[in-house]
């Protein structure tokens, strides 16, 4: 695997060329076949940034970085509706969305590798740097203990685990073949696929609303920044599931109930409705796909649901020129119903509000599995001289902990274990640094 850091490049580096190759295709096939590209590229910048965004923080700050990277690519939906409108051209509009795109590599000096990533590969040097650096900025001390016991306490490492051991490393084999998470990957597909149908089937019926088109798509873009935002507070609340199922409901209701109003302004504002639900039920299930995959595979499963997603990609115009055939209303009946149908799906996902992300694929299959206690409590291994020490969380280092003296501190608190060699038996410390 080349990490985080150096696939999110790669993806830049090929988005920004693609763009501007693409501004000079001389037909329609190549035309087509660089946009191909094109969109490979910009998907796979956006979720793998999405995941480095993830694992830089804790549970408490998940909802927001996932919400800002959202509100993000809602400003940008609404830079090219104005950009659309006073640029005509579609080869000037391509260059010009696509050429700055090649600026963000001065950012790759700011954008550090994932330490989570590192440290689930036993990579403790790496990550040590970047974990003092983010200790730094947030003004908290992390354990000098975490470095001493650096050879003995170790994250497990699938990787390394399976040279050593002459097995493969994590895929989708591995997603597939724990009976669990098999079933919450292929819900959270289906609901990756019915929410971007319905997301994309309204965006792209907007002109058939009634009004001017580029307005329509501008305010089809506007209404996703209070419905992310919105989604924030929501999520913080009452958590991801009930949520999930209440916007992905409302957002159903809103499309099949566009059937029977006539073009105008009442029927664009009932459509508003369905795209502010279906536009906060994305930004939720961004954010719990990120957190219902264990560490080793959170890349790969979340590739599995923008798979899912952009297949639908693939049926929703299909969908759409059924209304022409077949029946008018026929295409925001589907969408209504099978919105719906997804709402209840979620229903069947396990809470992850306040839940450190899952390391192994033996906790993720574990979590929702038991009662909460047992959940939460994080196992034990051993060293290699037998003794046991509790598995140390990268959510434990990001959060800042109350001290047990009753104050707030600006410390980490990492529980551990060390070998009392002097006294000829083990004794459990907590280690407060």
């Amino acid at each position: 695997m080349l990490g985080r850091q150096i696939t999110v490049f790669i993806a830049v580096g090929c988005t920004a060329f693609f763009g501007t190759v693409v501004a000079f295709s001389p037909n329609f096939i190549m035309y087509c076949a660089i946009r191909f590209l094109l969109a490979a590229s910009v998907m796979g910048l956006y979720f793998v940034a999405f995941v480095c965004a993830t694992e830089y923080v804790g549970p408490s700050k998940r909802t927001l970085v996932g919400v800002l990277m959202a509100d993000a690519f809602a400003l940008g939906y609404m830079l090219l509706a104005v950009l659309a409108y006073f640029i005509r051209d579609w080869q000037t509009l391509e260059l010009i969305i696509s050429v700055p795109v090649f600026l963000l590599f001065a950012f790759i000096p700011l954008f550090p590798e994932s330490a989570r990533w590192l440290l689930t590969r036993g990579d403790i040097q790496k990550a040590k740097p970047i974990l003092e650096k983010a200790a730094k900025c947030g003004k908290v001390t992390i354990p000098l203990s975490l470095y001493d016991q650096a050879d003995s306490i170790k994250i497990k490492n699938p990787e390394k685990d399976a040279e050593n051991e002459g097995e493969r490393a994590p895929s989708y084999i591995d997603i597939l073949r724990y009976p669990n998470v098999r079933w919450r990957t292929l819900n959270m597909m289906f609901n990756w696929f019915v929410n971007n149908m319905v997301y994309y089937g309204i965006s792209l019926s907007t002109a058939s609303l009634g009004g001017n088109e580029f307005v329509a798509a501008f305010c089809s873009a506007a209404v996703e920044i209070p419905a992310y935002t919105s989604s924030l507070f929501v999520i913080e609340k009452w958590g991801r599931r009930v949520p999930l199922c209440v916007y992905l409901v409302v957002g159903g209701v809103a499309c099949i109930a566009t059937i029977w109003i006539p073009l105008g302004a009442w029927r664009i504002t009932v459509a508003m409705i369905g795209k502010f639900s279906l536009s906060a039920s994305y930004g939720v299930v961004y954010i719990y796909a990120a957190e219902l995959f264990p560490t080793p595979v959170r890349s790969i499963g979340l590739g599995l649901c923008c798979m899912a997603s952009h297949l639908s990609g693939i049926v929703t115009p299909m969908i759409l020129s059924l209304g022409l055939v077949i029946w008018a209303p026929l295409p925001l009946l589907i969408f209504g119903v099978l919105s719906i149908i997804a709402a209840l799906l979620a229903l069947l996902f396990p809470e992850t509000m306040g839940q450190p992300l899952q390391e192994t694929m033996e906790e993720s299959e574990a979590f929702g599995k038991k009662k909460k206690h047992d959940v939460e409590q994080k196992p034990t291994s051993k060293t290699k001289d037998g003794v046991g020490y509790d598995r140390i969380s990268m959510d434990d280092i990001n959060e800042e902990k109350k001290l047990s003296n009753g104050g707030n501190d600006d410390h980490v608190q990492v529980n551990g274990t060390q070998d009392n060699g002097q006294n000829g038996g083990n004794e459990d410390n907590n280690v407060n640094a």
